[in-house]
């Protein structure tokens, strides 16, 4: 198990856009730079859409109290998942991560995603063990 780091709460979440507003996830997706925060674009009751560009490595983490469902639209994300190997999701793939599952997203190229999860939530970040 690579070891515990930090644990993070998300507060105070900006929601890009409003109920029945048609969402252009090209138009979006064009302006999200890879490596930024990802994106809010809606709420659906306690969850919420959050878009995001990929490339390169994140962190090992695990959230929680919340599964987390990936939706890739361009490119391909792999998920190492601690102990259990990897998932390799490509375009209109989709895949859950259970709650508590200690996993890393990657990309060799720029991946476009969509993440449904709770809009507030805990993140526990991991150090890799060396």
């Amino acid at each position: 198990m690579p070891s515990r780091r930090k644990s993070r709460r998300t507060a105070t979440v900006r929601i890009d856009h409003s109920p029945l507003t048609v969402i252009d996830l090209d138009r979006v997706s064009a302006g999200q730079k890879t490596g930024q925060p990802s994106r809010v674009l809606n709420r659906v009751n306690e969850s919420c859409a959050r878009l995001a560009a990929w490339q390169g490595d994140g962190p090992w983490h695990a959230h929680p109290t919340s599964d987390e469902m990936f939706v890739v639209l361009k490119g391909k994300l792999t998920l190492d998942i601690h102990g259990r190997g990897k998932l390799v999701v490509g375009p209109h793939q989709a895949v859950t991560i259970p709650a508590g599952t200690v996993h890393r997203p990657r990309a060799s190229r720029r991946t476009v995603t969509l993440c449904f999860k709770q809009l507030v939530g805990d993140t526990v970040v991991y150090e890799e063990d060396h």
